[in-house]
């Protein structure tokens, strides 16, 4: 397996991690703080956010 599927791969595994938190979470998220802790692009983080029902703070 080559290195960029490895890293696909394993951003893919962050997203579900991060999409269960989102599911389970009660309140707003600060997407910035999520983006750091799931190594993800900010804007990533917040359609995943979106798409998963959680809110965020402005």
């Amino acid at each position: 397996m080559k290195r960029t599927d490895k890293a696909q791969l394993e951003a893919l595994r962050r997203e579900g991690v991060l999409a269960d938190h989102v599911k389970a979470s009660i309140g707003p998220l600060n997407i910035e703080t999520l983006a750091r802790s799931y190594a993800l692009p900010a804007e990533r983080v917040l359609a995943i956010v979106k798409r998963n029902g959680g809110s965020h703070a402005e």
